[in-house]
């Protein structure tokens, strides 16, 4: 009889020795992960709301707007579950409210922020919603906002210098599409003050309107309304080819020819923007003085973001968790907000609560850059929990934190691998084998996820799959020795000795001295 290759013993569970994969691994946070307290994971809105989605609770702040504000959340989930028509309802609500009380305007502005994101399921979405309730204002609102957003996704965060023509067409075309949106909003409802204010992003891309019939046409509508005051403002950055004093005068203009008392905070604007300039260039001193100085004019929540990111470029995030909690105190479901205070929560090893503001800021914005980046970072602190669970064998908790990184980040390999293992412990065979191929699906360099998943074929009677499997890996990692060597051994599993004996000795030739080992042991030539 011929000798069976003794080939991939871990993998096939024969006689030979069994490898145990380590434990998972995890970089080291700023501060080590707190114990879980059992803070439960936020979860989004199911059904549809009764009346006016708002949050927070009656009466005025400090700038004399309502502090309620409508919740994004309850939106985006109406959208998303494609219920328009008390999605519609409730915007239109809104206008209404606004056209009776201005002191509201800053609804509309928080609505459409909703919608102010590059998310692509969102789009067919936007379209369907359109489609249905073509005769409202809200459907062509909210579609312009996201395709604005979209525009800017395109055209990316580099300098011109760095962005290609395509990026600057793929720009204007959205922002050609997100116009004629917004023109037909306006339309079907003039007064809408959100939709007169973005009439200053057309101006931006177009360079052919006069920010001042912006404003004017704006003043016929609503004189005392901030946020259109603050869409000029924009305008007039120099980025823009506008000037810090230009700017500033336009503060003063506000505030004199309005009774609304939180035009102060436009007073601010030139500040902000001076302290971010500074912070680009890293001068911390001379951010530290204008963002002050913004504050000053009004704790208003973009100045604190301002003064709150001072913080975490000086790696100090003690100090800037304050200006977040205040600034989320007055708009609760900002993303920047939020993706920043997980940062500063995570640092600080709170871990369960920058879990919960990641899962609230991606729900609300998934594209934000502080969100993306720390669904990632939140993600590898939650394992290195689970891991310490694992070690310990306490697979249900285990399990149950790695649902949770999962849930943070579900585009990661890891943590469906690492839940994979801990069903496998339990003999979950069938929902192991799930975990194993979704953790494929994410990665096509990690070995250990493939040999998983090739265990299991194998244990399957799904051999020839095994053997497919290791033949997608090698085609994108050539240079991997150990996945040839764990390819002969499904080889070897299926009776196939020629191919298996090709393997061991490609295997051997590319130094993976266990190859040689059994070849020699095995006295084959």
């Amino acid at each position: 009889m011929k000798r069976v290759l003794c080939l991939s013993i871990a993998l096939l569970g024969t006689a030979c020795t069994k490898e145990k994969p380590a434990a998972p691994p995890a970089k080291a946070p700023s501060a080590a992960p707190l114990p879980p307290t059992g803070l439960a994971a936020w979860q989004p809105p199911t059904g549809v709301p009764a009346q006016l989605p708002l949050l927070n609770v009656k009466g005025l702040d400090a700038f004399g707007f309502p502090n309620q504000l409508p919740d994004k959340v309850a939106l985006l989930a109406l959208l998303r579950s494609r219920q328009y028509e008390p999605l519609t309802k409730f915007i239109e609500q809104m206008a209404d409210e606004i056209d009776k009380d201005p002191r509201k305007e800053l609804w509309m502005f928080v609505a459409m922020n909703a919608f102010y994101q590059a998310a692509p399921d969102l789009h067919p979405l936007l379209d369907e919603w359109v489609q249905r309730h073509p005769t409202s204002f809200a459907p062509w609102s909210a579609r312009s906002h996201y395709l604005f957003a979209v525009a800017a996704e395109a055209r990316g965060d580099k300098p011109s210098s760095d962005t290609k023509e395509a990026q600057f067409a793929a720009m204007q075309a959205f922002n050609e599409k997100a116009a004629a949106d917004l023109a037909k909003a306006l339309e079907l409802r003039p007064g809408v003050v959100e939709n007169i204010r973005w009439r200053t992003k057309v101006a931006m891309f177009k360079g052919d309107v006069d920010p001042r019939r912006i404003l004017e046409d704006g003043r016929k509508v609503c004189k005392d309304c901030l946020t259109l005051y603050q869409g000029i403002m924009a305008m007039l950055r120099p980025q823009w080819g506008g000037s810090y004093e230009q700017m500033d005068a336009l503060a003063e203009e506000a505030l004199a020819s309005s009774t609304n008392p939180a035009m102060k905070v436009l007073r601010g604007a030139s500040h902000n923007e001076r302290c971010d300039k500074a912070l680009n260039k890293e001068r911390f001193e001379e951010a530290l003085a204008a963002c002050d100085k913004s504050l000053e004019a009004g704790r208003w929540y973009q100045y604190l973001i301002t003064r709150a990111d001072l913080h975490a470029k000086m790696k100090e995030p003690e100090k800037g968790l304050p200006f977040l909690n205040e600034a989320l105190e007055q708009w609760p479901q900002d993303a920047e907000a939020l993706g920043m205070r997980a940062a500063f929560l995570r640092k600080m090893g709170r871990w369960e609560e920058a879990r919960n503001d990641v899962l609230l800021g991606a729900y609300v914005k998934d594209n934000e850059g502080y969100v993306k980046w720390e669904r990632w970072q939140v993600m590898r602190e939650i394992l290195k929990v689970a891991g310490e669970k694992y070690k310990a064998k306490d697979w249900k908790a285990a399990e149950d934190l790695y649902d949770q990184a999962l849930r943070v980040q579900p585009d990661d390999p890891e943590p469906w691998f690492w839940r994979g293992m801990t069903f496998k412990q339990r003999d979950m065979v069938d929902a192991a084998f799930g975990d194993f191929q979704e953790a494929v699906k994410h990665t096509r360099k990690w070995l250990m996820a493939y040999k998983e998943l090739s265990i299991a074929l194998v244990k399957r009677d799904q051999a020839k799959d095994a053997v497919e499997l290791w033949n997608g890996f090698i085609a994108d990692n050539p240079q991997d020795a150990e996945a040839v060597y764990l390819r002969g051994g499904v080889y070897n599993r299926l009776g196939d000795l020629q191919h298996a004996k090709a393997d061991a000795q490609r295997a051997c030739e590319m130094k993976f001295d266990k190859a040689c080992k059994v070849l020699a042991e095995q006295k084959l030539e």
